[in-house]
């Protein structure tokens, strides 16, 4: 096998692929911009959903959500 790179390393197993327990969700993540994030949250809540946030960031607040397929939604 050839030296790396000066500064990087050789590729190698990720540690998800050592501890099956690490694996992430399944899924894709979906990211929509509202125009009300507060009454998004309500009504998710509303529905009998868990919901993650929201945190504020410099470019927005955004909330966390899983649908059943596990993918993760993300209103923003």
């Amino acid at each position: 096998m050839p030296a790396p790179p000066p500064g990087g390393s050789r590729p190698g197993p990720r540690s998800s692929a050592l501890n099956p327990c690490a694996r992430p969700r399944p899924g894709r993540r979906l990211n929509f911009r509202v125009n009300d994030l507060g009454a998004i949250v309500t009504r998710l809540h509303d529905q009998g959903l868990d919901v993650d946030g929201p945190e504020a960031y410099p470019n927005g607040q955004f909330t966390w959500v899983h649908d059943p397929d596990g993918n993760q939604v993300e209103p923003w």
